[in-house]
């Protein structure tokens, strides 16, 4: 598609050489114009290989999960022999999309609009795009569809792919530019379709046919044939079923038949992810190598190692342990003896791990912890109860488990996991099977003691359970399993030992929750994603907790443990340190009748606590020192902080521990500027006044979320939230400032049906806010195009839907009128261009939406000194360097100064009528003149009290306001149980709104800033 300012390409090749004579004939049919973009349809090397032999301006784009599945494609690096002749890729390497597309993203071509649209759900793979020209009905379907050639589904979906038929001819393309095959119009792309639905309901219907005579996936394979891949799973018929439900497990004595609702409204998804089979068992394993870990395939005791740099995570991700796993078996690299590895936990990184209760006996045993008549409880027969445990502890078979701080009742318990193939929500437990992309074991390792302590205030487990999870040693794909198969299972032993003594069995298939069931549960209404673990919760015998609950503690006692009590070098509290249990495999350990191997042997040697030396704990307390809390003066109280949290605010005073010696300071919370624009810089800056928090209103995944991560490690950060991308249109602000930043591409909305795609987007990247820009322009006297109100109102709509707030800007009343009545909840500006009306008010204050009139922007805007005074302010001057002083000192001038007291009488007339006003600055590092992080948020503080709020009403604005409207509920108080995010000032802000410049000394969730970083810090 060519434009006069370059082409926007669809896909490349496999080979370089026919990406070159592609390259040469698209130079020749254009004259020469440079490749401004390229789409790629889907992951496949057919379609993306050729990437790197394209321009390096060339911006590409593609699925986030055609990104994903790119990036793990083990066949680039090497061809296993599929193929005859195998092919010769030529100078190609692996280049990834610059731009991740999500449900919608839509590209201009000079005067052109191209529409890249996934089909919403797996199909071919499951990341596929087309292109869309809407205006000359042309599509380019990618692998979606195949021109007189056999469609491929083996890593998407074969109910996927016939309802992407229907799709593609919703549209009603005029022109058909298939993946394969001639171009198609007319008659030809009917025809073509229908071919695609007759293959597809053909397979479908072999397949259930199958399924219903009780035949194997690999019935009538030829004697001796290969091992190769196979889908599993069911397939709805159109016969009428019964309503789904979650099958409940029986219980003693009548009951009532309670169906866990809302499983009828559920959306069915497709059919089963993907598993490997070979003529013999397959098991995949993660294991330590000389530069870290690596997945290989076990094969008679050898281990097929995959490439480096290949993780269990990355291939579950991106639907790729089938490939990987036929590479792996059929390259020729060299093997290992899986008893000469160090074994990890085969998926080492998990996102999330859920672990559930499905054994009655376990529960009922452990039930008997509470008294011998306790029974099991009536909520646990009703659905499937889960908690979900510390994805960051995972260990290996072979690691040793950490005994928790205090505990002297460690406990293990036997599960087998599910470990999740592919991403869902709302998923129907007639189609969660087909979600399980193998199975491990699991020993959760529970500290008792701790556990029971920390449930008696009904909120847990969670200290208890923190410490240590077993994966492995394999992870087996469902196939291997179906000859065991059951209703809820596979009927496979389960046995646990200690030191060679039988604790417990049980049969596996005595779960009386399935996996579809907990797979049901754990989606609805939420998400599961590719590597999340599902525990089945502890077999019955499979944990010392059940013995003692029926047996008494002195059944079988833990194992002993040497404990030693330790002094901490500066509190009078005595801390238990962490030791070391090594856990061993039995050389002879118990088996279960089937393929899993080894399910669990636990063999400790004795436990020896290590005196060890710890870096002190952040605990202290802050004395003498008036306390504003946020929401009102508590007068002179002690606060007692520990482990980041408040621990007290009044009381009798803690001793032991460090004291901070506050007299004549007054301590607040910590501040919160409610609309930055961020960068790390910027956070680093803004801590040292004392801003613990910025709310960024408009950034890019690919900076913010690194950066978030960073922020979440190191607290020299102030803490920050965001929007992600801003919705705006694809010509609109703030795009006019931005020319020639090399800039992505921002994702829009252009119709009402891509809202919902434009908010899941955002929430996929991690967006805590829905962002608008409601920006024509007219506050500063030019036009700008902007995104139709319907379109706002549709995302505004589909947000709240998502449970999410939505952020509009709008600088005119006109704008603001509209986002108002469009149901926005707060303004991100406040109107400037004319003076307010008692209606506008009014209706603000209906709504209940808040306002941020980010006054200083505004002041810098109409050419007034206030920044400028605040950067000559020597509590200010010698936190900036010299080009900050020169930016804050600057103004953009431009509108006259009536604008600024038009604002101001604005926010005074939504004060006193009861709006929620809170302070934001549009703080953007250099982008904004006369706005600086951290520093004009005070500077905002003291316009506020121009405005006629009281000291104390400002401060409220930029603590406990801000963090109420935007849920930050573990801030912006000084508050038990909060977050201890603190400023302390010299003087008494809450009188002399500028005294809060004054800052003594800074702490975020405990952590006190360096003192170099907080003028007057003693």
């Amino acid at each position: 598609m060519a434009g006069d300012d370059g082409i926007l390409m669809i896909d490349t090749c496999a080979t370089a050489a026919r990406t070159r004579r592609f390259l040469d004939a698209v130079d020749t049919a254009t004259g020469g114009a440079p490749v401004r973009l390229a789409v790629n349809t889907h992951q496949h090397g057919d379609h993306t290989y050729g990437n790197s032999l394209l321009p390096s301006t060339t911006v590409i784009v593609g699925h986030s999960r055609m990104r994903e599945g790119l990036q793990a494609d083990p066949i680039i690096d090497g061809c296993p022999p599929l193929w005859n002749p195998v092919p010769v890729w030529g100078p190609v390497t692996r280049r990834l999309p610059d731009i991740s597309a999500g449900s919608a993203l839509t590209l201009h071509v000079a005067a052109r609009r191209i529409e890249l649209l996934h089909p919403g759900r797996p199909a071919h793979t499951t990341g596929d795009l087309i292109a869309w020209l809407p205006d000359e009905r042309v599509l380019f379907s990618g692998d979606l569809v195949f021109a007189g050639l056999t469609p491929l589904v083996f890593m998407g979906s074969v109910d996927g792919a016939l309802a992407a038929v229907d799709w593609l001819e919703s549209l009603q393309p005029d022109v058909v530019v298939p993946g394969h095959g001639p171009v198609l119009t007319g008659a030809d792309i009917t025809r073509v379709l229908d071919e695609h639905r007759r293959y597809y309901r053909l397979i479908l219907d072999a397949a259930q046919d199958g399924l219903s005579r009780g035949a194997d996936a690999l019935a009538g394979r030829p004697p001796g044939r290969p091992g190769r891949v196979h889908g599993l799973g069911r397939r709805r018929t159109d016969r009428a079923q019964p309503a789904p439900r979650l099958r409940r497990p029986r219980r003693p004595g009548p009951r009532r038949d309670r169906r866990l609702r809302g499983h009828d409204r559920l959306a069915r998804p497709p059919d089963a992810y993907l598993s490997l089979k070979g003529s013999t068992t397959v098991r995949f394993v993660t294991y330590a190598d000389d530069d870290g870990d690596r997945v290989g395939v076990i094969h008679h005791g050898q281990v097929h190692p995959l490439g480096r740099g290949v993780t269990m995570l990355g291939l579950l991700r991106a639907g790729a342990l089938r490939a990987a796993g036929e590479q792996a078996l059929a390259a020729p690299a060299a093997t290992r003896a899986v008893g000469d590895l160090r074994l990890r936990a085969p998926i080492p990184d998990p996102p999330a791990v859920r672990d559930f209760m499905t054994f009655e006996r376990h529960v009922e045993g452990v039930s008997r912890l509470g008294g011998t008549d306790a029974a099991v409880p009536e909520r646990w027969y009703e659905a499937p109860a889960f908690y979900f445990t510390n994805p960051y502890a995972i260990l290996g078979p072979a690691d040793d488990v950490p005994v928790p701080p205090g505990s002297r009742m460690f406990d293990l318990e036997l599960e087998v996991a599910a470990v999740i193939g592919r991403a869902g929500r709302d998923i129907h437990p007639d189609d969660a099977d087909a979600y399980v992309a193998g199975y491990t074991i699991l020993v959760d390792w529970s500290a008792r003691d701790v556990q029971f302590a920390e449930m008696q205030v009904r909120l847990g487990p969670t200290k208890g359970k923190d410490t240590a999870t077993t994966l492995g040693p394999v992870l087996v794909t469902p196939d291997e399993l179906q000859p065991w198969r059951t209703d809820t299972s596979f009927d496979l032993t389960m046995t646990v030992e200690i030191n060679g003594e039988r604790l417990g069995q049980d049969r596996w298939s005595s779960m009386a929750f399935s996996y579809a069931d907990m797979i049901a549960y754990a989606s609805r209404g939420t998400e599961i994603r590719p590597g999340d673990v599902l525990g089945s919760g502890t077999c019955g015998g499979g944990c010392l907790a059940e013995l003692w609950g029926r047996k008494g503690l002195n059944a079988h006692r833990p194992p002993a443990t040497r404990r030693r009590r330790h002094r901490h070098r500066r509190t009078t509290r005595h801390l238990d340190h962490p030791r070391r249990a090594r856990r061993r495999a039995d050389s002879h350990p118990a088996r279960t009748t089937g393929p899993v191997g080894p399910v669990v042997a636990v063999k400790p040697e004795p436990v020896h606590v290590q005196h060890c030396e710890e870096s002190p704990m952040d605990e202290f307390v802050i004395v003498g020192a008036k306390v504003f809390d946020g929401e009102k003066n508590l007068g002179q109280v002690d606060v007692h902080v520990a482990d980041g949290v408040i621990v007290s605010v009044g009381g009798p005073r803690v001793t032991g521990v460090e004291v901070v010696d506050a007299t004549g300071a007054t301590l607040l919370p910590g501040l919160i500027d409610a609309h930055t624009h961020t960068d790390a810089a910027m956070l680093r800056q803004a801590l040292t006044f004392g801003v613990t928090t910025e709310l960024d209103m408009g950034s890019v995944p690919a900076t913010m979320t690194p950066l978030r991560v960073q922020v979440e490690a190191d607290r020299s950060f102030a803490d920050v939230r965001s929007s992600s991308f801003s919705l705006t249109h694809p010509d609109g602000h703030p795009h006019q400032f931005r020319k020639g930043l090399n800039d992505p591409v921002w994702p829009t909305a252009t119709t009402v049906a891509e809202a919902a795609g434009f908010v899941d987007d955002r929430i996929s990247e991690g967006a805590d806010y829905i962002k608008l820009i409601a920006e024509s322009g007219g506050a500063f006297g030019f036009q700008l195009p902007h995104v139709p109100l319907e379109i706002h109102a549709a995302v505004i709509a589909e947000a709240h839907a998502r449970g999410k707030m939505v952020m509009a800007h709008a600088m005119t009343l006109h704008e603001t009128e509209q986002m108002v009545g469009a149901g926005a909840d707060g303004l991100a500006h406040l109107f400037a261009d004319t003076a307010h009306t008692q209606e506008i008010v009014d209706r603000i204050a209906s709504a209940n939406v808040f306002v941020i009139p980010t006054l200083t922007p505004l002041a810098s805007i109409v050419g007034l000194s206030h920044s400028t005074d605040l950067a000559r302010d020597p509590r200010v001057a010698g936190k900036l360097s010299p080009a900050l002083r020169a930016h804050l000192s600057d103004t953009f001038g431009g509108l006259p100064a009536s604008h600024f007291d038009m604002a101001l009488a604005t926010i005074a007339a939504l004060r006193q009528a009861g709006v929620d006003v809170i302070a934001g600055t549009d703080a953007a590092a250099l982008a904004v003149r006369g706005v600086t992080h951290g520093a004009s948020l005070h500077g905002e503080l003291q316009l506020f009290v121009q405005a006629g709020f009281s000291p104390a009403e400002a401060l409220r604005s930029a603590t406990s306001l801000t963090a109420q409207r935007f849920g930050l509920h573990d801030r912006g108080r000084v508050k038990q149980g909060l977050r201890a995010d603190l400023v302390l000032v010299d003087g008494d802000p809450t009188t002399t709104i500028n005294d809060s410049l004054s800052i003594r000394a800074v702490w975020r969730q405990g952590s006190r800033l360096a003192a170099a970083s907080t003028l007057g810090y003693r």
